[in-house]
């Protein structure tokens, strides 16, 4: 199974609404999964509920970005040793 993530809202009625269409070749049933910031609080307006979450997932997507670009690919590794080798 592959994750894909993406960041949408939804709307009124209770439907799922992406920011971006997903780039996708196969197109089946698929699992989702919803994640909602622990900060937005019940009594908030829905706007601004909408705009914290956005806020919040976008700065995870960046920290995420961040960490992904510093660790190291284990494949860079795997390449130096079967050159060592040869």
């Amino acid at each position: 199974m592959k994750a894909i993530e993406a960041i949408g809202r939804i709307d009124e009625h209770g439907q799922i609404v992406l920011d971006r269409a997903l780039e996708v070749t196969n197109f089946d049933r698929v699992r989702v999964l919803v994640l909602f910031p622990d900060s937005v609080a019940d009594s908030d307006p829905p706007d601004l509920q909408l705009e914290e979450t956005q806020t919040e997932m976008e700065m995870d997507i960046e920290r995420s970005d961040r960490a992904d670009k510093q660790r190291p690919n284990p494949l860079d590794d795997l390449w130096e040793r079967i050159e060592e080798e040869v």
